[in-house]
């Protein structure tokens, strides 16, 4: 399993990494209490997870990084 940060792009995610949505688990007033596991997404060899918090595909990259001039420093 490998995680890489790219420049200025996504995070690189090869050897079939699990990962599974995250959900804000609320109190029951509607205070977020904590983070609670949600569906898995399917399991793929490699993917991109967006870094710069604009795609339209969360959690995956689309590429809208490139188009923004997002830079990762």
């Amino acid at each position: 399993m490998r995680i890489e940060v790219t420049p200025n792009g996504p995070y690189s995610v090869s050897g079939s990494v699990p990962i599974n949505k995250q959900i804000i688990g609320t109190d029951e007033l509607g205070q977020s209490v904590a983070w609670v596991e949600g569906e898995p997404y399917p399991a793929r060899e490699r993917y991109d997870l967006c870094r710069c918090g604009r795609s339209r595909n969360k959690p995956f990259c689309d590429g809208r990084h490139a188009t923004i001039g997002f830079t990762g420093a």
